[in-house]
């Protein structure tokens, strides 16, 4: 990679880091693992922000547009909950980059 550069990125605090999508203002979005379970992170200036989508039990973060949207997918329980996990899409808006529930709802 002669010329290039590399940059490691890890949410702190969690085991596994994945990030998925960057867009123009270097914000870089993806997915975290804790012993919680799996949510979505953003990174703006080197500041992480994790987040979960309300009411589901996995969260992934795959791109941030030039318009600061993220978008992703969410996993909820079907009903009954021993069938399985619907996942679903989601467009969505950050109200700040310091807070677990960043999102306009």
């Amino acid at each position: 990679m002669t010329g290039d550069t590399f940059t490691q990125i890890d949410v702190p605090g969690v085991t596994d880091t994945r990030a998925d999508g960057i867009n123009n203002a270097s914000q870089v979005v993806g997915t975290c693992t804790d012993a919680n379970g799996t949510h979505g992170f953003i990174m703006v200036d080197d500041t992480f922000s994790i987040f979960d989508i309300p009411n589901t039990v996995a969260t992934r973060g795959s791109g941030a547009t030039n318009l600061d949207q993220i978008v992703g997918s969410f996993q909820v329980r079907q009903d009954p909950p021993e069938t399985g996990f619907f996942t679903r899409g989601y467009v969505a808006t950050p109200m700040e980059h310091n807070s677990t529930a960043i999102f306009n709802q």
